[in-house]
């Protein structure tokens, strides 16, 4: 529990907001399921999960991430106006 404290104390003194040691792997697998998804398999290896389907439940995780960005990209867009192209709508996240 003591390295716990002190890893939620230093990442609020640092950041502003605390975050504890299973955030950093949670955040671990979600990169690798956002950014390369194709390579989900090494995040299992990574984590040192036994199943696959463990590390799935992280990949679940970045779809709703990723549904959540295109919501945002789209409420934009609709606030102004049809002719703004997609490619100019900034990635919230």
């Amino acid at each position: 529990m003591a390295l716990y404290d002190r890893i939620v104390a230093a990442t609020k003194a640092a950041f502003g907001q605390g975050i504890n040691p299973h955030l950093f792997r949670d955040c671990a697998a979600t990169s690798v399921a956002v950014d390369d998804p194709a390579q989900i398999g090494i995040a299992s290896q990574l984590l040192g999960h036994r199943s696959q389907a463990t590390t799935e439940r992280y990949y679940n995780q970045a779809h709703s991430l990723e549904a959540a960005r295109s919501m945002q990209a789209n409420l934009v867009r609709l606030r102004h106006g049809p002719r703004l192209p997609l490619d100019t709508v900034e990635d919230p996240g």
